[in-house]
């Protein structure tokens, strides 16, 4: 080999190769991470938020609508202020979304219901309106849990692909793969590649996995982590049946 194809410091080059073959899955992986940490906020908020509407007494059914004139804060007044304490108090809020109460609440729970929390439209906490409002934040709470459970089954495969070629990676000592070591390793890529898209046409909970990998990595500029891992190893390596290596 060439002393471009063989650093002399064979541990240097393993190094900046497994950096360069792994970056995307470890970044896959932090994203994963990292989302799932802020999904969990959420849910958390939306749980307090349920805990806290559901004690404030409704208002009486016969009055849907406060007096145009009150200096009495309604129980509509508490559930924004709740709302406002809980949901929009999670830490990457601003980061994230960066919306009013009602935009947020818009998206979230329904017009109907946004507009209990709304300062605007005068409606009352009745208990119509209070069952209204626990029942979609409910319904977030139970979309966040099938979205968590989605992530999870997706970093649990990113960490065993990355596992698998790190262990590719480290069984080389160059770029070029010498012939003892090249029918594991084509069958290693194989296997590694196999596995994820038998993991990613596999439907969870009425979940497309390529939906989910476009969510997760809309920001990179590669939708698939370990496909794009799998390419910058074969690109950054050849076949040298003739190694002396043999």
């Amino acid at each position: 080999m060439s002393s471009a194809q063989r650093p002399e410091d064979p541990r240097l080059f393993i190094h900046s190769l497994r950096n360069y073959v792994l970056g995307p899955i470890r970044t896959a992986v932090d994203i994963a991470s990292a989302d799932r940490s802020e999904l969990v906020a959420e849910q958390d908020a939306f749980r307090k938020f349920i805990r806290r509407v559901g004690k404030l007494e409704p208002e009486p059914a016969a009055a849907s609508r406060r007096m145009p004139v009150s200096d009495t804060e309604s129980r509509s007044d508490e559930a924004r202020a709740v709302y406002e304490e809980t949901v929009l108090a999670v830490e990457h809020y601003q980061t994230i979304y960066d919306e009013s109460l009602v935009e947020n609440a818009t998206a979230e729970l329904g017009t109907d219901a946004a507009e209990v929390l709304s300062a605007d439209t005068g409606l009352n906490l009745t208990p119509v309106a209070k069952s209204l409002v626990i029942n979609r934040a409910q319904q977030r709470v139970e979309a966040r849990k099938s979205v968590l459970a989605s992530i999870a089954a997706e970093q649990e495969s990113l960490e065993r692909h990355r596992e698998r070629m790190r262990g590719l990676v480290d069984g080389l000592t160059g770029t070029v793969v010498p012939k003892w070591y090249q029918e594991q390793f084509e069958t290693e890529i194989a296997t590694v590649l196999s596995r994820r898209q038998e993991y990613l046409h596999r439907q969870r909970d009425g979940r497309d996995p390529h939906e989910l990998c476009m969510y997760l990595y809309k920001e990179r500029d590669w939708r698939y982590p370990v496909l794009t891992s799998v390419t910058r190893l074969c690109e950054a390596t050849v076949a040298n049946p003739s190694s002396s290596l043999d």
